[in-house]
């Protein structure tokens, strides 16, 4: 098969006029508890501020099982549409951009509403007992509901505008929720932290749209014209790109374009995949994510589990018609995520915090999620995206019952033998250990075997496919292993808590429902996935074959068409690989087994690995601290630098001018009083004296008139005659 004889499969447009429901709901019990929370909870009681908001996120949850049902039952490739309004529309020249308000449900999207609306209905219900002793409560839900409305809005989003407008809002509701306890200086830099970093990752995504556009609306003139749903011109739905792209007139004059010698596709999703790094946590962007645990723990679960975190991954999946018609790209997605997979992975060696640990760990497996749709294994990706929220929803909810019992405290130094006082959450939490450490039967099993298999196989990219394989491979011994660590410091052994600490601990019903259903699907979920090596069809992947039509079709034509492929597709290959992985998941669990049966302090860690080694790892490698001195001291001092300037320069010279103008005026208003009012004032006192001098003049006397004239005409006749 050849580029130029793909064609993406057709969907079938199916009007439902209901989707809107499935984002409105959240965003309804947002605002009756933004509103009326505080209200509602000191006169009636808390609950039923969690009523309000779990009502609709059930209310979400039901409307999209329908939605989800409807897609799954057909055969055919269907697509829910639910178009709102007319939200853009203008022209220019001979083109015009009409943008629908739509959302719209295909196979991709369906998996996203499970996963967002089902975990994040779990966690809502275990959020009604671990807050239930926190003053502000109803602001906790209300942000927890509108964290639903934004990701269920990004997800359904029909367009890039609408990705975009869900992409900033869980951006938002990630400050506000990290920085919920906003009065302690940390936890509220932490929030800012998430923000700023974000805002980097947020303005890539912007220029990458806005050369995307560009592109688009070049090739739109120089390959002709074409119409979607009547409307002529450029397009930013999904769909209409991802059907210009299987055209192969449009797909070949768009690929010749170029900004400075860079393909716009290269450049385009190469600035997607930056916006990713923010949301998603990649290498160099990953850094606000561990310090996302100042939130309370099920925000933890929300943000690292079902929903902003997975957005980057989704974004890239979604735009695979794009992602996969630029070798580069792909590399550079697949190159980053094997970096950040195996260096969070090193980072959660050490770590002593119970949530810094699974941080790290979320990190690490976001990594291996972006290594599958970087070698094109979209499905994979998905497959891994889904399992993860899984198991790591039930590894942080579980690590929220254990601080809850601890009294709210989260150094694994004050745990140990916990398996006896906490055993549902122990259960629990040991099932998704083994789940994320990809023990053979369990969902993430299926789901890392299938990157790995595929990142090894990978003709698509323009490095070797081993060495992808090998960093995925080193990274998920490295999962095992401080997996392990991290269940062992917990649950076993002597417990290190003090008594009253041993004897208060408990769990709720509340809190053990969510777990108990998480942990089990942590265990099956997988089995959705089965490969064919090991006797299934894989239909999960098969589901998703048509979302994934036209980029899951050039990367099978560049695997067959280049030598970078290893051609591993028979069983054999494959169950090699297989082994090899399961070796070495064993292989990090006996290793961690040996060293942690018995607690070792962080002291002793460090005399076992070496002190130096132990500090630099512990201490994340320093990155924050680089960070610190390389960018974010620096921008700080430009910033008082420019301040600086602004206040003597910019106001220096607006103050000089005021004062230069005061002189002024002071000088004018001497000039004035003095000269001008002076003279004014002479010529009046002059002519008041003369008056006065006249007056005196007037005594109402007839001898004295007389005497003046006789004395005026005397005075006459003299000068007449003086004159004569």
């Amino acid at each position: 098969m050849t580029p130029e004889t793909e064609i993406a499969a057709k969907a079938i447009e199916i009007q439902a006029g209901y989707l809107f429901l499935i984002p409105l709901l959240p965003l309804i019990g947002f605002f009756i508890n933004a509103v009326f929370g505080a209200r509602l909870q000191k006169r009636v009681g808390r609950w039923t501020v969690h009523t309000i908001a779990l009502i609709p996120v059930f209310g979400s949850l039901a409307v999209a099982f329908f939605a989800i049902f409807q897609v799954v039952s057909h055969d055919e490739n269907v697509v829910l549409v639910d178009r709102m309004w007319q939200w853009i529309g203008f022209q220019w020249g001979s083109h015009a951009l009409n943008l629908p308000f739509t959302f719209a449900v295909d196979r991709l999207t369906a998996v996203m509403l499970f996963v967002v609306t089902f975990v994040g209905s779990l966690i809502h219900v275990f959020s009604t007992g671990y807050m239930q002793d926190e003053k502000p409560y109803w602001r906790f839900f209300a942000w927890m509901n509108l964290f639903m409305f934004a990701m269920l809005f990004l997800i359904m989003g029909d367009s890039f505008l609408m990705m975009f407008v869900g992409w900033e809002g869980v951006g938002l509701c990630s400050y506000l929720l990290i920085s919920y306890y906003y009065d302690e200086v940390d936890k509220a830099a932490a929030g800012m932290k998430a923000f700023v970093v974000n805002r980097i990752g947020d303005f890539a995504f912007i220029a990458g749209m806005a050369i995307l556009m560009w592109g688009l609306v070049g090739t739109w003139s120089d390959a002709g014209t074409y119409t979607f749903d009547g409307e002529m011109g450029p397009t930013l739905v999904f769909r209409d790109i991802g059907a210009l792209m299987a055209d192969p007139a449009f797909r070949a004059a768009f690929l010749a374009k170029t900004v400075f010698g860079v393909p716009i596709v290269t450049l385009s999703c190469i600035l997607f995949f930056a916006g990713a790094t923010g949301k998603s946590a990649q290498i160099p962007l990953y850094v606000w994510l561990p310090d996302a645990m100042a939130g309370p723990t099920p925000v933890s679960a929300l943000i690292h589990a079902a929903t902003m975190v997975t957005a980057g991954v989704y974004m890239v999946a979604r735009l695979n018609f794009l992602f996969a018609f630029s070798p580069m790209a792909m590399t550079v997605v697949a190159f980053v995520g094997a970096l950040t997979a195996l260096f969070a992975a090193t980072i959660g060696f050490f770590q002593t915090d119970i949530k810094k640990v699974l941080a790290y760990s979320t990190v690490s497996q976001l990594g291996y999620m972006f290594i599958g749709v970087g070698v094109g294994a979209f499905s994979a990706g998905i497959f891994h995206l889904m399992t993860h929220a899984f198991f790591k929803a039930c590894l942080f909810l579980g690590s929220g019952s254990i601080i809850y019992a601890m009294h709210h405290r989260q150094e694994m130094k004050d745990m140990g033998g916990l398996r006896k006082v906490l055993p549902a959450t122990f259960i629990t939490f040991l099932a998704s250990s083994i789940a994320i450490a990809g023990i053979p039967g369990t969902s993430g099993f299926f789901s890392k075997d299938e990157i790995l298999w595929k990142s090894f196989d990978s003709g698509s990219i323009l490095l070797p496919g081993w060495l992808i394989w090998g960093m995925g491979a080193v990274a998920a011994l490295f999962t095992a292993f401080y997996m392990t660590r991290l269940v062992l410091q917990i649950f076993f052994g002597e417990p290190r808590a003090d008594k009253h600490t041993l004897e208060h601990a408990r769990e709720y019903k509340r809190m053990t429902i969510p777990l108990y259903i998480l942990g089990f699907f942590a265990l099956v979920g997988g089995f959705v996935g089965v490969p064919a090596v090991l006797g299934g069809d894989n239909r999960f992947e098969h589901f998703l074959e048509p979302v994934f039509a036209v980029g899951a079709s050039h990367v099978a034509w560049i695997s067959q068409a280049t030598e970078h492929g290893h051609g591993l597709h028979s069983h054999a290959g494959e169950y090699v690989l297989m082994g090899f992985a399961v070796i070495l998941g064993l292989t990090g669990i006996f290793a961690a087994w040996r060293i942690y049966r018995k607690y070792q302090s962080q002291e002793d860690e460090a005399k076992l690995y070496g002190a130096r080694f132990h500090n630099v790892v512990y201490n994340k490698y320093f990155v924050d601290e680089a960070y610190w001195a390389g960018v974010i001291r620096p921008f700080l001092a430009l910033t008082r630098a420019a301040a600086r300037f602004d206040k003597l320069i910019i106001d220096g010279a607006v103050n000089f001018t005021a004062f230069a103008t005061k002189i002024v005026s002071w000088i004018n208003g001497g000039i004035d009083k003095v000269f001008v009012d002076g003279t004014v004032n002479m010529l009046a006192d002059i002519t008041i004296l003369a008056g006065q001098r006249v007056r005196r003049m007037e005594t109402g006397r007839i001898q004295s008139y007389v005497t003046g004239i006789i004395m005026g005409v005397s005075g006459l006749v003299v000068i007449f005659y003086l004159l004569v």
